[in-house]
């Protein structure tokens, strides 16, 4: 009885005030996990949109804007026919960027793994990022330089960790989809 005539005091107090019978109640702004972040004694969905929008500034939405499919040009590879393709370069590329694209429009976590192989300036790098920019609508995707997370990585394994920062680094690689860009430059 005393606590219904506390609640009941409560209510007419905010009540008078102006304020909602709930004013006093926790707002989460996930109701799912109630903003602790783990639901089921896992990363909640919330965090995983979060960690998805600071991968996307990471990456940076500059060089998506200016990385996509619809800004390689085809024109920069010879329309002369190559001997070890059987057919002009332009062409290959043309149908291995159609490849590229169906891959990105397709994603999903149980999509195989992609190597792009080649000289430098064919625009391999440009095309992991188009692939990045399609994939970020609906996935989690980490971008790096290889040299750069391989050196990170050796740092911290080889070094002291005292802050455990390796097993971070390593459970922060584990995205929908990891680019290594520019994998076997780094120094062995």
């Amino acid at each position: 009885a005393a606590l219904t005539d506390a609640r009941k005091k409560l209510a007419d107090l905010l009540a008078s005030s102006g304020r909602p019978a709930d004013a006093l109640e926790p707002h989460f702004t996930c109701r799912l996990c109630e903003d602790t972040g783990i639901v089921d004694g896992r990363t909640c969905s919330c965090v995983h949109k979060v960690m998805q929008q600071l991968r996307r500034s990471e990456i940076g939405l500059s060089s998506l804007s200016i990385s996509s499919f619809d800004t390689m040009e085809l024109r920069y590879y010879p329309a002369r026919m190559d001997a070890s393709l059987g057919e002009p370069v332009r062409n290959y590329m043309s149908t291995l960027l159609d490849d590229l694209r169906g891959y990105a429009d397709e994603f999903d976590t149980t999509s195989e793994s992609l190597m792009l192989l080649g000289n430098a300036g064919l625009g391999k790098t440009h095309a992991a990022l188009a692939i990045a920019g399609e994939v970020l609508e609906g996935f989690d995707v980490i971008y790096v330089s290889s040299p750069d997370f391989f050196s990170k990585l050796e740092a911290l394994h080889f070094g002291s960790d005292p802050a455990g920062e390796e097993e971070m680094l390593l459970r922060t690689a584990a995205g929908d989809l990891l680019i290594l860009d520019d994998l076997g430059s780094e120094f062995n």
